[in-house]
């Protein structure tokens, strides 16, 4: 996947190195007319609590729920395989969540859209702390499905708020922000796991964290 990306990218690099001279030419036009749109500062403060406790909570959440699976449902997931496909399949499924969350934002306002996503993380993470066996995998995918389907909306909220020519500056802050976030939630997981506290604790920290994405969105504009 490595070397295949990696050809990707020089494909890339190709095509726009070859097509740069005529962008330069239309931004210097096109920069005296960027606008961002009403309560775009508001806009971005609610997207930076979105990203950094989204981007910690799925970071936690898709590394944890292997080994989650390996202690709780025990006699289920005996064998490494079992754990694995268990885990894969939750996430290929709860995916899909993207698609619905994605039509849905076409259609209804944004803001009530992520609020209910919020409190079902909150929701079916904190259910996840006492829950075993199959009850554990059904609320597994139920907050995965929450988890995921809050990706597009970012992403959504960016689109809304702020013009073309900033998008890919802020869109590569919101990446490098999802990934140290998501790699700090493996630090604080070990932390926890390390001092015998058990899965339940960790899983607390991540239904607060899911709370900051509801202030997030409380926070966002109303239109």
């Amino acid at each position: 996947p490595g070397i295949f990306s990696i050809f990707v990218g020089l494909g890339f690099f190709v095509s726009v190195s070859s097509r740069s001279s005529d962008f330069s030419e239309k931004n210097k036009v096109v920069k005296e007319l960027i606008v961002f749109a009403t309560g775009w500062k508001r806009a971005l403060i609610a997207l930076s609590f979105i990203t950094t406790a989204g981007g910690f909570v799925f970071g936690a959440m898709t590394f944890l729920l292997p080994r989650l699976f390996d202690v709780r449902m025990f006699g289920i997931t005996e064998d490494l395989a079992v754990t694995g496909s268990l885990a894969a399949v939750i996430y290929a499924a709860a995916a899909f969540a993207q698609l619905f969350v994605g039509k849905a934002i076409d259609n209804h306002k944004i803001k009530s859209i992520l609020i209910f996503i919020a409190v079902g993380q909150i929701l079916f993470i904190s259910i996840m702390a006492i829950q075993k066996d199959y009850i554990l995998f059904l609320c597994s995918l139920l907050a995965m499905g929450f988890v995921f389907g809050q990706i597009p909306i970012s992403d959504a909220i960016l689109s809304k708020y702020v013009p073309d020519q900033w998008r890919t500056k802020i869109l590569s802050i919101k990446f490098l922000v999802n990934l140290v976030v998501g790699a700090t939630a493996l630090f604080m997981a070990r932390f926890f796991l390390s001092k015998g506290d058990g899965f339940e604790q960790v899983l607390i920290v991540l239904s607060i964290a899911a709370v900051l994405v509801l202030g997030g969105a409380i926070l966002l504009p109303k239109r």
